[in-house]
């Protein structure tokens, strides 16, 4: 085989090469379908450009058509690496962001959503499921610019009890089976047949419940963000890292303990620490208005389901623990969780290690809520994960 013979079975296969290193490497963390469609019939069309031009120079062939697939092929990777590095013709601040609120009936009250985006494309919807139980949506605003960069459909809801879908008086319903029936009718609700979950510290453990217990159909990956596999372990990992506030706070939140009195003023001093230490800061600090702005919390859905505060589980959820299913879950998992977080290491790991196909991102600098706090980091880490799992 002539040298000539040669470097042309290789050229296409060192184009292809180079190519798939520029549009993973080059500044962004992963190319949208459109540029791997062209990048990978661009390195189809060369390679059989290179299978042609050697069985016609043995064979003899028309020149025209050997040249036709070359041109086509360069062409084609050519437009991939233009489209992968140059930004689009409107800035993102051009793009108008889509809102969509409305409330859905449930079981006689009422669960307000919010959609976020549109979809494009074949790119899944992703599902937040807020923390508590009684929390709200509000922080996972912070990810609207995401939704409009990624091209993806986010969808929040205040769960049953809290925020704008406030509910006391009933404290029969603060169990996870409520929170499962919710979680479900919300999906029967929009239509929703395919999506992502993403859950954070109480949503998560709904998240484990609804994958673990009822085996939902439709979930393309989960992220764990924050969360935990079993109300044990976690109360165990609490009372560890309580240890390293001072003596006097210790003793504080274990005389509390004792005498199940949770509303004196030196066990509310040491409990602001710990949270302040694990969880997140002043909320007025953060310029974002969504972190700011005053939520209706539901402080008797958090303490029939969980307890008194966030070392002691006292609640519906206290003998919650998916541990031994975790080997069991199909879907690909993304854990997260803050170098500083209650969610420790140790937590995460054992979902980490439990979960068959499963990735572990650790955010050093984070607390409780990583998305919050490295909010950049987070969506690229989003944007990367769901692309890849859609």
């Amino acid at each position: 085989m002539s040298l000539f013979m040669v470097g042309q079975f290789l050229f296409p296969l060192l184009l292809g090469a180079g190519a798939a290193t520029l549009l993973l490497h080059c500044g962004k963390v992963y190319p949208d379908a459109l540029t791997l469609s062209l990048w990978r019939l661009g390195t189809v069309t060369l390679t059989l450009a290179s299978c042609l031009t050697g069985v016609f120079e043995i064979y003899g062939a028309p020149a025209p058509l050997v040249q036709a697939h070359w041109y086509a092929g360069a062409a084609l990777l050519l437009a991939a690496a233009i489209r992968y590095l140059t930004p689009a013709t409107a800035s993102k601040e051009d793009v108008p962001m889509t809102v969509r609120e409305g409330y859905m009936p449930f079981e006689g009250h009422q669960t307000y959503y919010r959609i976020v985006g549109e979809k494009t494309g074949n790119k899944k919807p992703l599902i937040l499921l807020h923390g508590g139980p009684g929390s709200t949506h509000n922080y996972f605003e912070v990810l609207d610019e995401f939704a409009k960069e990624d091209g993806r459909e986010l969808i929040m809801y205040d769960q049953i009890g809290c925020g704008n879908s406030y509910l006391d008086g009933h404290p029969e319903l603060w169990n996870s089976e409520t929170w499962v029936r919710e979680l479900k009718a919300l999906r029967e609700h929009l239509g929703i047949e395919e999506c992502h979950l993403l859950g954070q510290s109480w949503g998560g453990m709904l998240l484990l419940d609804y994958i673990c217990n009822y085996k939902p159909e439709g979930i393309k990956s989960i992220i764990l963000s924050s969360t935990l596999p079993s109300s044990k372990l976690w109360g165990e990992e609490q009372h560890r890292m309580i240890k390293e506030l001072p003596a006097e706070m210790q003793e504080a939140i274990r005389l509390a303990d004792e005498s199940g009195d949770y509303s004196g003023e030196a066990y509310l001093a040491a409990e602001a620490e710990y949270m302040l230490r694990h969880a997140a800061g002043d909320p007025k600090e953060d310029p974002r208005e969504c972190i700011r702005r005053a939520k209706k919390s539901g402080k008797e859905s958090y303490e029939v389901g969980w307890g008194p505060n966030e070392f002691t589980p006292l609640g519906t959820l206290k003998d919650y623990d998916v541990t031994a299913q975790l080997k069991d879950i199909r879907e690909s998992a993304l854990v997260i969780n803050g170098g500083n977080d209650l969610c420790t290491p140790y937590l995460a790991k054992v979902m980490y290690d439990g979960i068959p196909d499963s990735r572990w991102e650790l955010f050093p600098n984070c607390r409780h809520c990583c998305f919050v706090e490295d909010t950049p980091r987070y969506t690229a880490l989003l944007k990367e994960w769901l692309n890849q799992h859609d």
